[in-house]
């Protein structure tokens, strides 16, 4: 079941005593019956609890999603590849699915990339590391990458890599958290060691003056430059945070205030996703912590890392869904609209959480008709991903949880006049 609230604004025109409302040209946003069964689909990966965290769709328009098998120090990486249609791809490791054991203890995906030769990358944890994995096209681990397809490095501490992206030559550039203090970088070369020219031996931190800091996605510009947001600070306190590195991994004085840029969105704010337009400016979303309740958060920013005013309400842009809301992710479209993804706790669960922006910030409210769209799984669920097809259709991905676990979830919307 879908649910449309229609909380977006409505063009409203007055003549005599008589009050027209006339709702804007509204594009459908309705759940793709072809794709899965209406438009959903739910695989077990592993029996346990399974979550899907990031997504990336093949030229071919197969989708591979990443994430999570099992709970607590029994965790693996899970790695699933769907056909256009939301079944398994069968030719991908078994039955369209693999399990990646590191070490005996707690493993987890929280990034993917696709490599031009269609090798499959993931980035995550593993016991306190950072930890990699390539594939091969047909599921099994790639013998050539690290170890047997597989690679942690430690920044001494507590550590996790919250994303991925490669750049042009084919260096894997990773980021997340070193000790749950710092941004932390690391840079790769494509056989899976650390490339000395980057960082200290392939490795860097950023502190923003003390507080906890930890990046969850990191973008390349045209120039090579490296983006990475996150969020610096603890509850309730904390505030978007990005750095611009040099292609050495220094800082970028020319970005921020030395390289370093903090933006106050709120009360407890956090960007979980970046995404650097063509004009070269840079959107950050996440989500805010009003006080009593959430909402989903956006900020831009201009090339230079200056706020830029000519978005939303100085720069920034607050979407309240109806209930506790959280951002997750972000895709732009090839018209330049933002759509972001998360999740709303609509009573008595949270559901899958889609909105759509002008590119100025507005909320788009001919998506829709209010800009939003809910889909509910029957119990909690929750977006961690979102892509953009070829075609313009909308693909989602995260969980959908019930009382006995969770598993893989993921929907695609028809986007149609």
């Amino acid at each position: 079941m879908v649910h449309r609230r229609y909380t977006g604004w409505m063009p409203v025109f007055v003549l005599a005593n008589l009050t027209i409302v006339r709702p804007p040209l509204c594009v459908a946003a309705d759940l793709d019956v072809a794709f899965g069964t209406g438009g959903k689909v739910i695989t077990d990966v592993s029996g346990r609890y399974d979550e899907a965290r990031a997504l990336v769709i093949e030229p071919d328009g197969q989708l591979v999603v990443v994430g999570v098998a099992g709970t607590g120090i029994d965790r693996d990486f899970a790695v699933a590849r769907y056909n256009t249609n939301g079944t398994l791809d069968r030719t991908f490791g078994i039955n369209g699915t693999t399990i990646t054991d590191f070490s005996g203890g707690s493993d987890a995906a929280w990034a993917v990339a696709l490599q031009l030769d269609g090798k499959v990358i993931v980035a995550g944890e593993s016991d306190g590391d950072f930890a990699l994995a390539r594939y091969n096209a047909d599921g099994t681990l790639d013998s050539s990458f690290g170890v047997s397809g597989t690679i942690t490095t430690d920044f001494g501490g507590d550590d996790r890599a919250n994303a991925l992206t490669l750049q042009r030559d084919g260096k894997i550039v990773v980021a997340g958290f070193a000790a749950r203090l710092d941004f932390a970088l690391a840079r790769y070369r494509a056989d899976g060691t650390l490339d000395p020219t980057f960082g200290t031996a392939g490795l860097l931190t950023t502190d923003f003056s003390g507080n906890s800091d930890t990046a969850y996605a990191v973008s390349i510009q045209v120039d090579e430059k490296i983006i990475v947001a996150g969020a610096t600070g603890n509850y309730p306190s904390a505030q978007f945070a990005l750095t611009r590195h040099n292609a050495d991994g220094s800082l970028d004085a020319d970005f921020g205030t030395g390289g370093l840029v903090t933006i106050r969105v709120g009360r407890d704010a956090r960007a979980h996703a970046l995404w650097i337009q063509p004009d070269g400016k840079l959107v950050a979303g996440g989500f805010v912590n009003n006080g009593s309740s959430n909402d989903a958060a956006l900020a831009r920013l201009n090339a230079d890392g200056i706020v830029d005013m000519s978005f939303g309400a100085g720069g920034r842009v607050l979407t309240d869904f109806g209930g506790r809301n959280f951002g997750n992710s972000l895709a732009l479209q090839s018209d330049g609209k933002i759509v972001a993804a998360g999740a709303d706790d609509f009573p008595p669960y949270y559901d899958f959480a889609i909105a759509k922006y002008e590119a100025d910030g507005r909320i788009d409210a001919t998506f829709n008709r209010e800009g939003t769209i809910l889909t509910e799984f029957g119990g909690n669920s929750w977006i961690n991903a979102v892509a953009i097809q070829a075609d313009g259709k909308i693909v989602a991905a995260g969980y959908a949880r019930s009382s006995s676990g969770a598993d893989f979830a993921l929907v695609r919307y028809d986007i149609s006049d």
